[in-house]
């Protein structure tokens, strides 16, 4: 696993689903409420920074974890 930084690009709370765009530049990570629920977090909005790890399944980043940055 991974542990990265980004920022929210886009959370939509209806879909409950998100981008968090990689500080390195890497691909986008997908978010899912699932995720968010899992580690106590009730919403993301964009702008939010994150500290994340993330693992490759198959083609796919899954996240791990996931923490607000101050």
């Amino acid at each position: 696993s991974t542990i990265k930084t980004g920022v929210v690009r886009v959370y939509n709370k209806h879909q409950k689903k998100g981008l968090i765009k990689c500080d390195d530049g890497s691909l986008d990570i997908p978010i899912y409420r699932g995720h968010l629920e899992r580690f106590g977090i009730l919403s993301l909005k964009t702008g939010d920074s994150v500290k994340f790890e993330v693992e490759r399944v198959g083609n796919t980043d899954t996240i791990l974890a996931i923490e607000f940055l101050e």
